[in-house]
């Protein structure tokens, strides 16, 4: 039972004890107490949750590919803290992730990526300029072994940003510990066919469940199987948990990344089966790890 509930039932128990002016004055106590909360609708925190971060960090890529058609991704944005770089607290340096093959499918020097602005309440969608390539060479970072790619914005962006960070990555250690199993549900952003929820831009949010086993070690299972519908749009999107009882109430600690969408999961006859495949987010993490950021020049593999 939460505190806010034992509070509760202590002012109740005691109000039917006493009189009916202490009774107001209970009731009174009560309305007090519930603005030291969190405000809740219909049981929802009203808390900033990991899916209202990640869908406001989330955004469609789109460029021309080498046979002149158009091809569609979702990018989405970690903060991460390198030490080469100094910040001030509760700032890191941003990162955009996405499925390599979506960089690699565009042609040219120049994505366009749909970022948002907003005005008071209202949203926009504001096209900006991302430099994936520099004399034909890959500004992006690819991962050796798995279809996952980093790449640092070259120009400021240009908007507020609150984005979730590397430390919610989900490790080897959380599924070792059953934190994550298979069947949980998890939730996955995305723009499949390079659909947009609005006008905004804003990301089509889903949720489908682990569908394969085991999970770990990570290294010898880079990815797994996801109960996901997966379409063109849709490489690149945030694989994430956020566990909610219910009541849509939060519960636990359960919040991570889990994983970066890259492929739907198909026979070897080209038949679809509903499935996605995701590499597991702690290749995000090692990804980063092999960055070495230079200030004022850029960022390079380190050679070790």
């Amino acid at each position: 039972m939460c505190m806010k509930t034992k509070l509760i039932n202590q002012i109740m128990n005691c109000a039917r004890k006493l009189n009916f002016g202490l009774l107001m004055f209970s009731i009174l106590l009560l309305f007090h107490l519930n603005s030291l909360f969190a405000t809740t609708y219909f049981g929802r925190s009203q808390e900033i949750l990991l899916s209202d971060i990640f869908i406001n960090s989330t955004y469609k890529i789109q460029g021309t590919t080498h046979e002149r058609g158009t091809i569609t991704g979702t990018v989405f944005i970690i903060g991460h803290d390198f030490p080469e770089i100094p910040h001030l607290p509760g700032q890191s340096t941003l990162v955009f992730f996405t499925a390599a093959h979506v960089l690699e499918g565009i042609k040219g020097d120049y994505a366009t990526l749909f970022l948002r602005g907003k005005t008071g309440k209202v949203y926009k969608k504001i096209p900006y300029d991302l430099q994936i390539r520099y004399k034909d060479k890959p500004l992006w970072i690819k991962h050796p072994e798995v279809d996952i790619a980093a790449i640092f914005p070259q120009k400021p962006l240009g908007i507020d940003l609150n984005v979730p960070s590397t430390v919610n990555i989900a490790t080897d250690e959380i599924f070792e510990t059953r934190q994550l199993i298979t069947g949980d549900t998890l939730f996955v952003l995305g723009y499949p066919f390079g659909l947009e929820a609005n006008d905004a831009g804003f990301p089509i949010l889903r949720t489908g469940t682990i569908a394969s086993h085991p999970l770990s070690p990570i290294k010898d299972y880079k990815t797994f199987l996801m109960n996901f519908d997966v379409f063109g749009g849709n490489s690149g999107g945030p694989v994430f948990m956020q566990n909610r009882d219910s009541y849509g109430d939060i519960t636990g600690d359960h919040h991570y990344i889990v994983g970066i969408v890259i492929a739907q999961h198909v026979t070897m006859d080209k038949k679809e089966l509903g499935l996605a495949v995701v590499v597991h987010a702690q290749y995000m993490k090692e990804l980063l790890q092999n960055i070495k950021v230079v200030p004022g020049q850029g960022h390079v593999l380190n050679s070790e």
